[in-house]
Order: C-alpha cells, then sequence, then structure tokens
C-alpha cells in the first residue's frame, strides 16, 4: 500500500478566508472518494490553528500501489479538482510512502 500526504497553505489572507477554503477544499477533494481506481482511503482535515506556522490542511490518500497513485495522479477528476484548488492555495508539500 502506498500512503499520499499533502499538506496545503491556504491563500486567504484571514482565519475567516482560510477557514471558508478549507471547507471548499475538503467538499472538493472528498468527492474522489469511490470514483479513482486503485484509491482505497481519503481523509481531509483543516488545521485548527494553534500555531501560526502550522500548514492549514491535510490530505491523506491510500493507494493499492505505486501505478494506483500514479492513476490518481493523471485521473481527470484528479487534475480537475487540484486545477480548482490552485486558486486557493500559495503552498503545497507531498510525501508519498509505503506502509
Amino acid at each position: 500500500m502506498i500512503q499520499h500526504v499533502v499538506t496545503f497553505r491556504l491563500n486567504g489572507s484571514s482565519r475567516e478566508q482560510r477557514d471558508g477554503q478549507a471547507v471548499l477544499a475538503k467538499d472538493v477533494l472528498e468527492q474522489l472518494r469511490g470514483r479513482v481506481p486503485g484509491l482505497t482511503h481519503l481523509r481531509v482535515a483543516a488545521d485548527f490553528g494553534t500555531t501560526p506556522t502550522n500548514w492549514h490542511l491535510v490530505l491523506v490518500t491510500h493507494h493499492e500501489s505505486t501505478e494506483a497513485l500514479d492513476e490518481y495522479i493523471r485521473h481527470p477528476l484528479h487534475v480537475a479538482v487540484k486545477s480548482q484548488l490552485d486558486q486557493h492555495v500559495s503552498e503545497r508539500a507531498i510525501v508519498d510512502s509505503y506502509f
């Protein structure tokens, strides 16, 4: 199994804007659940903000194989979701690992 972890810094200038962006991102990302072959788990969570340097949102997905992860990344639904979220994201960090 492969775990794909993506952290996001959102570009809203206030906490309220970022909270709204996090809700939107969660709704959009969760639309991928059950719709991409090889995607076995998807979880999205917003940071509750105890430290200003924290990232604002995290996405954790599990995939059957590295090939399934590659398929997820290229899948038209994922590409569309990424494009939709890009306008709200200032930074993204990714860690892919076996587990």
